[in-house]
C-alpha cells in the first residue's frame, strides 16, 4: 500500500483527500489490435488479469465485435472505453453470448463499467447472469439487452435480459435493462430475474420485452397470433431496494386481421413488478421514488377482434412490498468534458461515468436541497449494509476519507478535481465513492448513489 495519488481542486481550496490505495494492472482490449493492446477479445483478457487488475475495452472502430466472457473467482473492473463498446452486435450475429459472473468469494467484487451489452437471438442465455456471488457485483452505466431479431425464432421460453441467483449484494446504478420484444408467438421477455439474491437500484431503468405483433408465415394460410408484453422485474425471494429509476412492463401486441381474413385479437400488456416465492425465503421489496408503468394492452385493431388488457403495476404473490417518498439525493463521477449521453438513455439524468486518464479533470456532482449539508466518502467496495440512522444503503467497507463539503447551496454542485499523476509504473487506481447528505429540514442522513473512479496512466 502506497500514497499513490492526491486529488486538488481549486473550488475547495486545498487537498480534497490523499489516499492509500492497491495499484492496478491494465489489460488493453482492442478487436483491431492496435498499438498498446494486449488481446483483441475480452475473455483472454479476462483470464489473463490477476485480482484486482482493470479490463479496459476499446471503442470499436470497424465492424467486428467482442464475444461473451465469463468471471469466475476473481476480483476485476471490466470498463468501456467513450462512445461505449458493444459485446455482441445489435446487427446480424445472432451468436453471442452473455457475461456471465459466478462464485466470488465475500473478499472478491467485479465492477462492469460503460458497457452496451447485447445477447441476440438463438442464443438461450440473459445479457447478464450473476451466480452464486458473496462479494459484491456492481454494475454502472451499463446497458442490457435481449435483443431478438426479425426472421429469426427464439429460444422457448423467451430469456429474461438479466438474471441472478443465490449472490449477496448485485447493485446497479445509473443503468438500464430490456426485455427481449415477442417474435412469432413468443410472448415479450422479462427483463429482469432475481431469485434469492440482495439487489439494490439506483436511478436505473428496467423494462419488459413487448409482445409480438400478428406475423404471417405463409400468407393467406398461416399466421402466429399476437403475445403478451413482459415483465419488468420479477423477485423470488431475497431482497430488493430501488431508489429512482424505472419499472416498466412490456406492451401487448396488436392484433389485426391478416391477409387470409383470420381476426387476431391483441394481448396483454406486462406488469412491471412481480413478487413470487423464492427458494430460500420470500423477497422483501422497498422502492423510493420509483416511476412504476404497466404494459399497455395492444388495442382493438378496428374490427372487433379484441383489445388487450393493461398490465398490473404490481403482483404481489408472497412477501412485502413498501413504498417510501424521498427527494433523491445524488452523487455522480464524470469525466470532463462530459460526453455525449447515447440515446439508450434518454430517461436516465445521469451521464456516463468513464475511466480518466492523468492530466485531465473530473467532476464530483451533488444533486439535493440547497440546505442540505453534504460529505463524500471514499473507500473500496462491500456487500452492501443498512447502517442505522442513514436512509438508503451504504455500499462501502471501511472507508479511508470522509469529507465533509459544507453545504449545498444549490439544487447542485459541481466540484471540479485535476488529476495528478499517480506515480512511477502505477498503471491504475479504482477508487470507490459516495455522497452523504444530511437534511436539515427532517434530521435524516441520506445516502446517494455509489460511483466508481478509476484513474489510468497517461500512456492508456
Amino acid at each position: 500500500m502506497k500514497n499513490l495519488f492526491t486529488f486538488t481542486s481549486a473550488l475547495l481550496g486545498a487537498v480534497l483527500l490523499s489516499l492509500p490505495v492497491d495499484a492496478q494492472k491494465v489489460w488493453v482490449v482492442d478487436s483491431d489490435s492496435s498499438a498498446g493492446a494486449h488481446f483483441s477479445d475480452i475473455q483472454p483478457a479476462v483470464d489473463a488479469a490477476s485480482d484486482g487488475d482493470v479490463v479496459l475495452i476499446r471503442h470499436r472502430t470497424n465492424n467486428d465485435h467482442y464475444g461473451s466472457f465469463t468471471i469466475q473467482s476473481k476480483s476485476l473492473t471490466v470498463i468501456g472505453q467513450p462512445d461505449m463498446t458493444i459485446i455482441g452486435t445489435p446487427g446480424n450475429n445472432p451468436f453471442t453470448g452473455p457475461i456471465w459472473v459466478r462464485n466470488l468469494s465475500a473478499s472478491q467484487s467485479v465492477q462492469i463499467r460503460a458497457l452496451t451489452v447485447y445477447s441476440l437471438g438463438t442464443e438461450s442465455q440473459p445479457a447478464l447472469q450473476v451466480t452464486s456471488c458473496m462479494g459484491p457485483v456492481i454494475v454502472e452505466d451499463t446497458f442490457f439487452d435481449r435483443d431478438g431479431l426479425v426472421g429469426e425464432v427464439s429460444p422457448t421460453p423467451t430469456p429474461v435480459g438479466v438474471f441472478a441467483i443465490g449472490s449477496r449484494s448485485l447493485v446497479f446504478s445509473r443503468s438500464a435493462v430490456r426485455g427481449e420484444n415477442g417474435y412469432l408467438g413468443l410472448a415479450g421477455g422479462t427483463a429482469a430475474l432475481f431469485v434469492d439474491t440482495a439487489v439494490i437500484l439506483h436511478d436505473s431503468l428496467i423494462r419488459g420485452g413487448d409482445g409480438a405483433f400478428v406475423n404471417g408465415l405463409v400468407p393467406g394460410i398461416l399466421s402466429t397470433p399476437t403475445t403478451a408484453g413482459g415483465d419488468g422485474v420479477v423477485i423470488s425471494g431475497g431482497s430488493l431496494q430501488a431508489f429512482g429509476g424505472f419499472m416498466w412492463g412490456g406492451a401487448g401486441g396488436w392484433g389485426k386481421i391478416d391477409s387470409g381474413g383470420n381476426c387476431f385479437a391483441s394481448s396483454n400488456g406486462g406488469t412491471a413488478l412481480r413478487l413470487v416465492e423464492g427458494i430460500v425465503d420470500d423477497p422483501l421489496v422497498t422502492l423510493t421514488d420509483v416511476d412504476l408503468r404497466f404494459g399497455l394492452g395492444g388495442e382493438d385493431p378496428g374490427v372487433n377482434c379484441g383489445a388487450g388488457l393493461d398490465g398490473a403495476l404490481t403482483d404481489i404473490q408472497a412477501g412485502n412490498l413498501a413504498l417510501d417518498s424521498e427527494l433523491p439525493r445524488g452523487f455522480t463521477i464524470r469525466k470532463l468534458p462530459v460526453p455525449d449521453v447515447p440515446d439508450m438513455f434518454v430517461n436516465l439524468d445521469d451521464p456516463i461515468t468513464w475511466a480518466v486518464r492523468e492530466g485531465q479533470s473530473v467532476e464530483l456532482t451533488f444533486t439535493g436541497m440547497a440546505d442540505d449539508f453534504i460529505w463524500a466518502v471514499f473507500g473500496q467496495y462491500d456487500v452492501t449494509s443498512i447502517i442505522p440512522g442513514l436512509n438508503g444503503p451504504f455500499h462501502l467497507v471501511n472507508p479511508a476519507q470522509i469529507r465533509f463539503l459544507g453545504k449545498l447551496g444549490g439544487s447542485k454542485r459541481d466540484i471540479s478535481i485535476p488529476i495528478m499523476e499517480l506515480g512511477a509504473g502505477v498503471e491504475s487506481v479504482s477508487l470507490a465513492m459516495q455522497g452523504i447528505f444530511f437534511d436539515s429540514t427532517t434530521g435524516r442522513f441520506i445516502s446517494g448513489d455509489p460511483s466508481t473512479l478509476v484513474l489510468l496512466d497517461r500512456a492508456f
